[in-house]
């Protein structure tokens, strides 16, 4: 473990590091840590980290407010839909909301073993705050996490209900969407929902990426460049994944679905809530194995800086995701930081 590297700070220009975030390089260590973290905390057990799930429709109100320095009468509020923005009040207001309403399918989390991507999970809930808030109302003491943010090409793994990229879709140059087959009925749906027509939807098979990746690593060095290569050309500026670390199974085909599809110049986000620590160690051990720089983001260097309220009850969205229950990891290959 260690301070920011200085080859991070000079390449890596479309992510902004806040301070004391941990440099991961021992894969035993940064388990034990953020584990060790968690059990000392005093926050209260939330279980597996569903958002609900006794309903099939949700209707998510996020709000996120520009940051006080004086008190005071704030100007009006803007709000609008994920997909349709809808125009009112100040060029310039003091508060945004964003509607999302979304189509969960219990059935499929309670009769499908291992279909985690049917409900919202409370991390993406909280991911989407923060960035949010960083979007409209970035505090005059912090830089961004993501400075680009606005236009970069997103490519999310695992979108199950499609809340992340539908609650975000608007803040981005583009949004592409991906999961399995038989989720990509309800991802369509809460999108279409949501007024959203014209996005990229796309079916990505984790296992079926990792076995195209070690084709291609038996095709040799010169096959593997030409496909390098090719890959650059349309490759994302940054692979999200978020909460999909759940079957050991498929952590190295996650890490290795990453390493597939990430282009020379792409950065990959991995948040997660801590629960059984097998699947993240798995996911932790393919992805440094693969050649990857690894930093665990220090959330706390944000909290007071930026408010923002959000389902109905003020919140500090930064403190949220500076939950112990938390984890989120920004890598880049190595190869490209020297």
């Amino acid at each position: 473990m260690g301070d920011q590297s200085t080859a991070w700070d000079g390449v890596v220009k479309s992510v902004a590091l806040p301070p004391d975030s941990v440099h991961v390089e021992d894969l035993d260590e940064e388990i034990f840590l953020i584990y060790t973290r968690k059990q000392q905390s005093k926050e209260a057990d939330t279980g597996l980290g569903f958002v609900q799930t006794k309903k099939d429709l949700l209707e998510i109100s996020i709000t996120v407010k520009r940051p006080s320095l004086s008190g005071g009468v704030g100007l009006p509020a803007k709000r609008g839909t994920a997909g349709k923005g809808k125009k009112g009040g100040s060029k310039d207001p003091d508060e945004v909301t964003v509607d999302v309403a979304l189509g969960q399918d219990l059935g499929a989390l309670r009769n499908r073993p291992g279909d985690t991507g049917s409900v919202l999970w409370r991390i993406s809930l909280a991911f989407a705050k923060f960035l949010l808030q960083q979007h409209h109302f970035t505090s005059p003491s912090s830089e961004r996490l993501f400075p680009s943010w606005s236009t970069s090409t997103i490519l999310e793994l695992g979108s199950g209900t499609g809340f992340l990229g539908a609650a975000l879709y608007k803040t981005t140059k583009q949004w592409i969407f991906t999961d399995q087959l038989s989720s990509l009925d309800l991802l369509v749906s809460n999108l279409r929902r949501n007024g959203i027509a014209n996005a990229e939807v796309r079916e990505v098979d984790w296992v079926a990426e990792r076995d195209e990746a070690r084709k291609l690593e038996q095709k040799g060095q010169s096959r593997k460049q030409e496909w390098i290569n090719q890959r650059d050309v349309n490759a994302p500026d940054m692979i999200l994944a978020v909460d999909c670390i759940f079957n050991p199974a498929l952590s190295e085909p996650l890490a290795r679905t990453i390493d597939h599809l990430a282009g020379s110049s792409t950065k990959a986000v991995v948040a997660s809530e801590l629960r059984d620590p097998e699947p993240l160690e798995e996911f932790l051990k393919e992805w440094l194995r693969l050649g990857w720089d690894i930093w665990r983001v220090n959330f706390e260097a944000f909290v007071g800086q930026e408010v923002g309220v959000g389902v109905g009850e003020a919140a500090d969205s930064a403190k949220e995701m500076a939950s112990p229950s938390f984890v989120v990891w920004v890598g880049h290959r190595k190869a490209d930081l020297q």
